[in-house]
């Protein structure tokens, strides 16, 4: 398999695929694809048997894509304005906001290792759920906006808001919690959750976050519409 990731901001995912290769994404992400390629739902006893149904409660539907015959090509984007990284799994597992997981090789295995469920206005109507990304081959993490990486020293710590928290490497320790604190907040229900992320290792944040890209386009779309 060859890929390229093209554009700025608004960037694609173009992956190249010899005959008996293949691709999975999360439905809806393919963008285009060359005629011929075939796209077919993975069902039981194929990714979702790789799923902590323990931890996540549901499996994590995917599309995968085939060439019929020859060499093909299917374009993948994300489902906001933003970047893509693309991560090499054999080189070290990767955790990764599920959210923003975009598609990988058949040959990266998934893991649910944490799940907030919906409910929560920090987290909007999805939730929140972090998968783990072990095995071997290329996959894809698509962000909201832009996003920032920085390399942590051994011990060094980051509190990063959890709806900003795109992917880190194997080598960072993290921990859920809350942002900030403050004398006189209690229990400090009232401020975000947030992934306390410690060193050695790579971590990306993203610039938005879905929950808060989706309330100003409401907005937006609302005082649209009163006129």
């Amino acid at each position: 398999m060859r890929y390229a990731v093209t554009g700025e901001i608004l960037q694609l995912a173009n992956v190249q695929l010899d005959e008996r290769e293949s691709f999975r994404s999360v439905p809806g992400a393919m963008i285009y694809a060359t005629g011929n390629i075939s796209a077919e739902p993975v069902r039981e006893g194929g990714i979702l048997r790789a799923i902590g149904r323990s931890v996540s409660g549901d499996g994590l539907r995917q599309v995968q894509y085939s060439t019929v015959k020859g060499m093909g090509i299917v374009g993948l984007g994300g489902s906001a304005p933003g970047r893509i990284l693309d991560m090499d799994v054999g080189r070290g597992r990767w955790t990764v906001a599920r959210s923003g997981y975009l598609g990988s090789q058949p040959s990266v295995s998934l893991k649910s290792v944490y799940r907030k469920d919906a409910g929560e206005r920090t987290f909007g109507k999805e939730g929140f759920s972090l998968l783990e990304l072990s095995g071997s081959g290329i996959a894809f993490a698509a962000s909201c906006g832009d996003f920032s990486a920085i390399d942590l020293r051994d011990g060094e710590e980051y509190v990063v808001s959890a709806a900003h928290a795109l992917a880190w490497h194997s080598g960072v320790g993290f921990e859920m919690g809350r942002m900030g604190k403050a004398e006189g907040d209690g229990h400090g229900r009232d401020r975000p959750y947030a992934v306390h992320l410690t060193g050695p290792g790579r971590i990306f944040i993203q610039s938005m976050s879905p929950s808060a890209l989706a309330g100003s386009l409401s907005e937006l779309l609302g005082a649209g519409g009163g006129k």
